[in-house]
């Protein structure tokens, strides 16, 4: 579960889920819903793989949703299915995706960068919680 928060100049995003895999597969579809209005249900083509590592888990979420931006300035793709696991600092993943279409997507806002600041993993009653803040 996501949502999003006003910050100055920028779009935040708070995500609850019972376990780390959940959780960056629900951030992964908290960015694509800030670009556009009506993310893709179904990929085609061969599946990307992503495998990912980082100590800290929040850098590990940071480095997951640079990748899913590049993919999307670089390949013009959003992330339409996501299969993901994380475990002991590594991020494993397996996402279709689909290329975007303006008529079909409708964009809503350039997500420019993934930041830092205030950049959070943390247990919570949930199971886990994460906040990110984009700069748009």
């Amino acid at each position: 579960m996501y949502r999003f928060f006003d910050h100055t100049a920028d779009l935040g995003l708070e995500v609850t889920a019972p376990d780390l895999g959940e959780l960056f597969r629900d951030a992964a579809q908290g960015l694509v819903a800030m670009i556009v209005e009506r993310p893709p249900r179904t990929g085609a083509g061969e599946p990307w793989i992503v495998h990912l590592e980082n100590e800290r888990d929040d850098f590990l979420l940071f480095d997951w949703l640079n990748e899913l931006l590049f993919r999307f300035e670089t390949r013009h793709e959003l992330p339409a299915q996501i299969e993901v696991a994380v475990e002991n600092g590594r991020l494993d993943a397996r996402v279709l995706c689909a290329a975007v279409n303006a008529e079909r997507d409708r964009p809503l806002r350039e997500v420019k960068a993934i930041t830092y600041h205030e950049l959070s993993v943390r247990r919570c009653a949930a199971g886990w919680s994460a906040r990110v803040i984009v700069d748009i």
